[in-house]
Formats: C-alpha cells, sequence, structure tokens
C-alpha cells in the first residue's frame, strides 16, 4: 500500500514503468542576486561567470543542486561554494546583504528585494512534474488540486 496520492518534483526523464508523469510546468534556472548588486542589470550570464562568483547554495539534498552540480562538472568547473543552507528564507536573507548569491528555479524566486538572472544554456529548463503511481485510483481531491496547480 502507497503512503502517497502524487509527489510534486523536478523530474528530467520520465522511466519507473508504473509511475504516471504529468508536466506542470517548465522552469528557467536562474542566478538570484541582490537588487543592489552590480550584475542586477544583466539579462543573462553563462555558467562559467556563475561558477566565479561566492555562491550561498540550497542544501546538497535539493534536487536543484544536485542538477547544477552535474551541469557545472559536465563544464568542468569548479563553483565557488561559500555555504550550503537548508532554510531557503534563510538563503535570500543572505543573497539580500550582496555578499553572496544562490542558484535556484525562476519559480521559486519571490521576493521583491533580489533579483532573478536567467542562466543561459538550453539545458537551463527543469520541468516541474507531479508524479503518482500508474494503477492507483486518484481520489476527487487530488484532480482537484492537479487542475488548481496547472491553472498557476
Amino acid at each position: 500500500m502507497h503512503q502517497f496520492d502524487f509527489v510534486l518534483t523536478f523530474h528530467e526523464k520520465p522511466n519507473e514503468p508504473h509511475l504516471k508523469y504529468q508536466t506542470l510546468l517548465n522552469s528557467n534556472m536562474v542566478l538570484v542576486t541582490a537588487k543592489k548588486s552590480s550584475l542586477a542589470s544583466k539579462t543573462t550570464i553563462s555558467l562559467t561567470e556563475v561558477a566565479a562568483l561566492p555562491l550561498a547554495l540550497p542544501f546538497s539534498g535539493y534536487t536543484t543542486i544536485q542538477f547544477f552540480e552535474e551541469s557545472f562538472s559536465q563544464k568542468n568547473l569548479n563553483p565557488n561554494i561559500c555555504m550550503e543552507i537548508n532554510d531557503i528564507p534563510t538563503l535570500f536573507e543572505i543573497v539580500k546583504t550582496g555578499h553572496w548569491h544562490t542558484i535556484l528555479s525562476d519559480a521559486s524566486v519571490n521576493d521583491p528585494e533580489v533579483v532573478a538572472i536567467p542562466i543561459e544554456g538550453e539545458n537551463m529548463k527543469r520541468k516541474i512534474m507531479i508524479i503518482s503511481l500508474k494503477e492507483a485510483y486518484e481520489k476527487q481531491a487530488v484532480k482537484k488540486l492537479y487542475e488548481l496547480l496547472r491553472g498557476i
């Protein structure tokens, strides 16, 4: 017996035959910097430029960071990771000081004191998916929640 109705997550490649994958939305990966930063006026930034910046990143258990570790590795880049933080609101407070920057999906950025700069590259988009058991009964409440999420 399963313990969940569905999982909402970033996922790149549907690969388990017993699971149903539904794309909810695509999200650009962005460098998050303070509004007062000299970078704030940039319209895009390269992964190479990002690697050279002092970074405060979400704790490595987050899938976003796993995604970027792979992206940096593929380009043989060694990012300047100064700290890892397991609390996103605290991460935003660190970024707002202007001393550090972070990397998140644009869907995660909702603070007026920071700027989200899209990271260049076609691999810098991620899919946010709803994953559920293929043969499981879906409750009406879950179906309604899917509809609400798709409307965002």
